[in-house]
């Protein structure tokens, strides 16, 4: 995996296990770094055997020490290092992530998962706390103190407009929606796409069941451009 491009790069040679450093990229453990920026990089730069592969400020920079492709000293044992990515917080318990922090840790976590191809968000599937990982070896510890809020860790699944669009469009020509040529008027899509918006926001009011008709005609002409 490439290095985040978010990050300042500043690496540690306290990684890996000797001819080990492949990282087997299922997930995060999220850690409260219990200290400051400086404090990170006392540990850093000192004797004690630990190291992450990103650490989060409370203003929202990103530092990177260990390159994600490899294993870093974080979680408290072997098979957990080699699992998951671990990411410091500047702070200490029980103080909240900044909004910025907060912000700049889930894009963090969310550009990880997509480089990996991780689909799936699930709290101690792929998205773990220090103090949870005693089943793979690692010491007991309150870490992260209650700071992650983790109700906001979630897949977005936000698409665009002009995302939609394209989807349409690749659709059509994979010839899925039963036109014609796979041909989708442009002068159509707009329309199309909204009418898909408003179905997707009636099912989520609704709890998923509800039906929602609109007025699209079912006749859709023209061509759409190559995605």
């Amino acid at each position: 995996m490439p290095r985040y491009p978010s990050a300042i790069w500043k690496p540690t040679t306290k990684c890996n296990y000797g001819g080990d450093k492949t990282h087997l990229n299922m997930g995060v453990v999220l850690h409260s770094a219990e200290g400051s920026a400086a404090g990170l990089q006392s540990v850093i730069d000192g004797p004690r055997e630990a190291s992450w592969h990103f650490e989060v400020h409370k203003d929202g920079k990103i530092i990177q020490r260990v390159d994600s492709a490899e294993i870093a000293w974080t979680n408290g044992s072997y098979e957990s290092n080699r699992r998951y990515w671990g990411v410091e917080h500047e702070g200490s318990a029980p103080e909240p992530l900044t909004e910025v922090q907060f912000q700049a840790s889930y894009e963090l976590v969310k550009w990880l998962f997509s480089q990996a191809g991780i689909g799936n968000w699930e709290r101690r599937v792929t998205l773990w706390e220090h103090r949870e990982l005693g089943q793979f070896g690692s010491a007991s510890t309150s870490c992260p103190g209650g700071r992650i809020p983790w109700a906001q860790y979630k897949e977005d699944d936000i698409m665009t407009d002009q995302q939609i669009a394209e989807a349409i469009g690749r659709i059509a020509r994979a010839g899925q929606l039963g036109l014609d040529k796979g041909i989708v008027g442009t002068e159509k899509l707009g329309e199309l796409v909204a009418s898909l918006k408003s179905d997707i926001a009636a099912l989520k009011a609704s709890g998923g069941t509800a039906p929602h008709k609109h007025n699209l005609s079912a006749t859709i002409s023209g061509e759409t451009e190559e995605a």
